[in-house]
């Protein structure tokens, strides 16, 4: 019997399937008056087979003597249907390999044979059995019995044992990433990696550190998939929007997360912070749990500069104000500003326009 080095409590249920008590119980045998023919035999042995996931079982049909000229053919089919093995589960065809529908004995041999590949599912599942039958012989062959019972040979059960999956482990793919601050709403990517292949689902947790970008506001982006529909748009103050927990889905190794980055027309130079995976239920954290998301500040050389918050004074109280200058659409590196104070043409503030040298002290640089 194959048994494939596994340490079962399988012995009471392979004692019934050897000792006769299986459900493949042979008709009783009835009388004979007058003698008979030989009759030639052929058996599918082993008579149990105990095989792995992912392992492959063969099974041999032998016969009682050499096949004919032309050889023989034995039509085969898996019954899923039939469960051999109590408190065991049945198998179905996606726990199965495909198995040929006939078993081939050529002239002159007595023995032909049958693989049976396993899949393995990454499933726990515990024992999953089924049953390889003869369907059709070639007129005069009869199956064998068995020795130790009335059972006829021309069926196998077969019992999957259940392999445990291996731990699941997430990493992202680069310690290191680099996109860049493009447009007003670009989506740019990082991505996951699975230690194996999903079979179902599940949700990634992810984190963010503050770095040099803005990180303190960052809004919610919902990216199970890509493309998508921004959630949120960008809004004032902040560099990129990323989601605090991904979807990442079965039948897959890797998964893209968007992260949404911000053109905020800042002089700031290059910007960075890091995202996490942080310990889930479904898996683990490797080893490159984080990773740093560096911004590019690529926009044109200098094409704007204003003056910010408009600044009010009152004589006696301040004796100076302070103007914030702002430079937009320009790439890194410094940039010097010429300024000079003048009197104003107009009276938009106040009663009548301030005078240098009266008002205020004129001032360049």
């Amino acid at each position: 019997m194959q048994m494939s080095n596994v340490r079962l409590p399988l012995a009471p249920v392979l004692a019934t399937l050897l000792g006769g008590l299986s459900p493949f119980v042979a008709p009783p045998a009835t009388a004979q008056t007058s003698p008979v023919a030989p009759t030639k035999t052929y058996g599918l042995k082993p008579i149990v087979v105990l095989v792995r996931e992912g392992e492959k079982a063969t099974l041999t049909l032998e016969l009682g003597e050499k096949a004919p000229e032309g050889g023989l053919d034995f039509e085969v089919e898996a019954d899923f249907e039939s469960n051999p093995v109590l408190n065991a589960s049945s198998a179905d065809r996606a726990d199965v390999g495909d198995v040929r529908d006939r078993v081939k004995v050529e002239k002159g041999k007595t023995t032909g044979t049958l693989p049976i590949p396993i899949r393995a599912d990454n499933l726990t599942e515990g024992i999953e059995a089924f049953v390889v039958k003869i369907t059709k012989s070639p007129p005069g062959w009869i199956p064998e019995r068995s020795a130790t019972g009335p059972r006829l040979l021309d069926q196998t059960p077969v019992i999957i044992i259940d392999v445990p999956p291996p731990p699941l482990v997430i990493n992202f793919t680069k310690p290191e990433y680099s996109i860049p601050e493009a447009g007003d709403s670009s989506e740019q990517i990082v991505t996951l990696r699975a230690s194996r292949e999903l079979t179902e689902p599940i949700t990634i947790n992810l984190g963010h550190t503050k770095g040099s970008a803005r990180s303190a506001s960052l809004r919610k982006y919902l990216s199970s998939s890509v493309p998508a529909a921004f959630e949120y748009p960008c809004q004032r103050m902040t560099d990129s929007h990323i989601s605090d927990t991904v979807e990442f889905p079965a039948g897959k190794t890797e998964h893209e997360v968007s992260i949404l980055v911000c053109k905020d027309d800042r002089v700031e130079g290059d910007e960075d912070f890091t995202m996490r995976i942080k310990e889930g239920e479904d898996y683990s954290v490797g080893e490159t749990d984080k990773t740093t998301v560096t911004i590019r500040d690529e926009v044109s050389p200098t094409d704007g500069i204003w003056i910010g918050n408009s600044t009010a004074a009152t004589e006696g109280q301040h004796d100076h104000v302070r103007f914030e200058v702002e430079v937009f659409n320009r790439g890194s590196g410094e940039v010097k500003v010429d300024y000079e104070t003048w009197d104003p043409h107009s009276t938009r503030y106040g009663n009548g326009p301030a005078t240098a040298g009266l008002d205020y002290t004129a001032t360049s640089g």
